[in-house]
Formats: C-alpha cells, structure tokens, sequence
C-alpha cells in the first residue's frame, strides 16, 4: 500500500457537538451501580466457555489433521 501525502489534510480538527459530561448523563444511572456478584458471574461464564473451548479443541482438532 502507498502512504498517502496528504493524510493530515483528512484529519477533522474541529470538536465534536458533544462533551464526555453529556454522554455521561445520556447513559442511565444504573449502569453505573457496580455490583460484585455480577462482576464476578461474569468471571465464572468466562472461565467456564475459555475451558469448554480448550476440551473442545484438544479432543477434536487431531480429527481435523488426519491424513
């Protein structure tokens, strides 16, 4: 690919019509209660797909690479 000359000249200087506070409000209040037994079910369905993946794939790829 070629670097283009002109790159800078495509950058948008101006600011954007809204501000982090803004966005801030726009989003509800509950979704900035933290809540450590949610936090930590989602740890657990983590850990539990990233295993069932790792069974999934050492029991079934050899499968694949059979001659």
């Amino acid at each position: 690919m070629r670097a283009s000359g002109n790159a800078l000249q495509r950058v948008s200087t101006s600011k954007p019509p809204f501000t982090i506070g803004k966005i801030k409000k726009a989003i509800p209040p509950h979704c900035f209660q933290q809540s450590l037994i949610c936090s930590f079910s989602f740890v657990a369905r983590d850990l539990i797909l990233v295993s069932l993946f790792y069974y999934i794939v050492t029991t079934y790829l050899h499968l694949l690479f059979r001659n």
